[in-house]
This record gives C-alpha cells, structure tokens and sequence, in this order.
C-alpha cells in the first residue's frame, strides 16, 4: 500500500509486486492497451525477461501519470494515447520521458521509478511546483511495514529511473522541439 500527498499540485503514485502483472503475456496485453510505441518497445527486448521488466515499469508510470491527472485507466484516453520511453544509462538511473496525448495538452511533470523493496517497483509522478528536488526532496519517505501494519524503520528507495516532461519547448533542443521525447 502507499499513499501520496502533495501541496500546491498534483501527485500520483502506484505501487505493484514485480510478479504479480507480469505473469501473463505482457506483450500481447501492451499491442492491445498501450501505445504503439510501448508496444514495439516491448516487441524489440531480447528476453521474456526484459520484456516483463519492462512491461512493469511502464505500467506503473501510467498508474501513477494518470492518479495524478486524475483520470484512471478507464479514463476517456485510457493507456494508449500517451507514451513512456525509458533509455538506460551506464552508472546512472534511466532517463524517463513522456510523449502526452496530443489531443490533450499537458503541463510540466517530473517521474520516478523506485523499488523500495526488492520485488516491488514503485512510479511517482508529480507536477511542477511540487517538487524541484528529487522525491526526497518532495518528502517523499518509504517505511517497511510488517504484515500487522506495525511500521519497521525508514529507508531510501532505490531510484531506477527520472525524469521530466516539460510542456513548454527547451532552449537547449531549439525552439520548436520539446524536451521530452520517446
């Protein structure tokens, strides 16, 4: 279980056992639910094992994207009309991006993919104002609970991966082009 609470924004967080969304074919859930660019993402791993992996990183940054704008899953543009990109980098966490709904403009969003736990991976998704700071910053705290609810001690996550969508183009990229891209 978490819980998320932001001040002066919106905030989105989901939660999920690595095993548990993964056992079935995640491939042919991703053709049919996520974008077409998450799926030929999907379609290029070189393992079933990569696949899962990455089929859980992007499921739980949808979830936690979409509790923060409010909309759900079941939402009218559902998990297909907005795309993640996760780019791994050596000796650094992976760089998120977002490609939003172009039939829905957006505003300026930052995400993390963590694994407080081993075997459970976590997305957090914010807009801007609320944290400049990593989710640290942001207060973010993750306790280890015992089956009873009887909290154990705090502990950083592990961060995976960041990033953030910037609706406004970036200097740095030119003019006409927006920072995040797939």
């Amino acid at each position: 279980m978490g819980v998320a609470v932001a001040q002066g924004g919106e905030v989105g967080l989901d939660l999920e056992a690595c095993g548990r969304l993964a056992r079935n074919d995640p491939l042919s859930f991703a053709r049919r639910r996520f974008s077409p660019l998450e799926a030929e993402a999907m379609q290029g791993c070189t393992s079933e094992a990569e696949r899962r992996a990455l089929f859980i990183r992007l499921w739980v940054l949808k979830e936690a994207y979409l509790k923060a704008r409010g909309t759900g899953i079941a939402g009218s543009s559902g998990l297909r009309s907005f795309a993640f990109g996760i780019e791994d980098r050596a000796g650094s966490p992976a760089h998120i991006s977002l490609r939003p709904d172009p039939a829905r403009p957006d505003g300026d969003w930052t995400f993390w993919l963590l694994e407080p736990w081993h075997g459970v991976l976590s997305a957090l998704c914010m807009s801007s104002g609320v944290s400049e700071h990593g989710p640290e910053g942001a207060g973010l705290r993750l306790w280890a609970m015992d089956a009873e609810g009887a909290r154990r001690g705090c502990r950083p996550a592990r961060m995976i991966a960041c990033g953030r969508h910037t609706a406004q183009p970036s200097w740095e990229d030119g003019p006409t082009q927006a920072r995040s891209r797939l």
